[in-house]
């Protein structure tokens, strides 16, 4: 009796799962590698429709090549998300391809290593454009057009959100302003949208631009294992998920001040 009710329960959470995903509208930036590239193929298992968005096209090419034998139905667009007219085009013409919107992840991100000091405008700008604005412009721009209809929105911000490390200085303080965003953004009324916020720590792909490894940031984890997480965290609902339950322990407390200031957030909510 026991295993046929461990079995059931195993069943119908496997089950919810499956549905929940089945022909849904997707979008993910930063799609030609890394965690992007790792989303595209855990949803390969489901029917749904995948708009894969990456400045890399020829990444592009070879993941549509990858899933051709899939359930899944995927169309790539190239898009520069450096490039300010880009991303205000990135919304418009993923509505064009899909028709609607349910499940977005905004993915997409630079990390150039380096003293703050040692990189020029273009640098700084390309990392604030693509961690920054082009995941809260694409927020925006769903929230004009939702009309009502429900969508989650999912932003990879970084364990580096949570806490600095030497030579990020630019890339930390990106995912830091998503961070402090996603706090203030949840406050207030958008019954529509979901929005859930991913702290990956270092993954092991190649990300960080041909680093040697004594410069990537430890602890690392692969791909595969944060987009699974990240999947969990979107069938629950969840608002953050943290993908290394290393990274959690390591930053309880500072996840307990957290806790702490929540009263004083809801008493400063506005009224609607």
């Amino acid at each position: 009796m026991f295993a046929y009710t461990r079995f059931f329960i195993s069943f119908s959470k496997t089950y919810f799962f499956i549905v929940l995903f089945q022909q849904q509208h997707i979008v993910i930036t930063g799609a030609a590698s890394g965690i992007g590239k790792a989303l595209v193929k855990e949803l390969a298992q489901y029917h749904c429709h995948v708009l894969a968005i990456d400045k890399d096209e020829q990444g592009l090419k070879l993941l549509m090549q990858e899933m051709a034998s899939s359930k899944t139905q995927v169309q790539i667009l190239t898009l520069d998300l450096t490039n300010a007219d880009q991303i205000q085009a990135l919304v418009p013409m993923a509505l064009e391809k899909l028709g609607r919107i349910d499940l977005f992840f905004a993915n997409a991100g630079i990390a150039l290593y380096g003293s703050f000091s040692s990189q020029d405008f273009k640098a700084r700008q390309s990392q604030m454009m693509v961690n920054l604005v082009a995941p809260l412009e694409g927020l925006y721009q769903l929230l004009q057009v939702a009309n009502g209809h429900p969508f989650s929105y999912v932003i990879t911000a970084s364990a580096m959100a949570k806490t600095g490390m030497p030579n990020y200085a630019m890339y930390a303080a990106t995912k830091a302003a998503l961070d402090r965003f996603a706090d203030c953004f949840r406050f207030e009324h958008h019954p529509a949208c979901h929005l859930m916020l991913v702290y990956p720590i270092a993954t092991k792909t190649d990300f960080f631009n041909g680093q040697d490894l004594s410069k990537i940031p430890w602890p690392t984890q692969s791909p595969q294992k944060v987009a699974q997480s990240i999947l969990k965290g979107v069938k629950q609902k969840k608002t953050s998920v943290y993908p290394s339950l290393l990274f959690r322990c390591m930053i309880s407390l500072q996840l307990i001040n957290q806790w702490l200031m929540y009263p004083y957030q809801v008493w400063n909510k506005p009224h609607q």
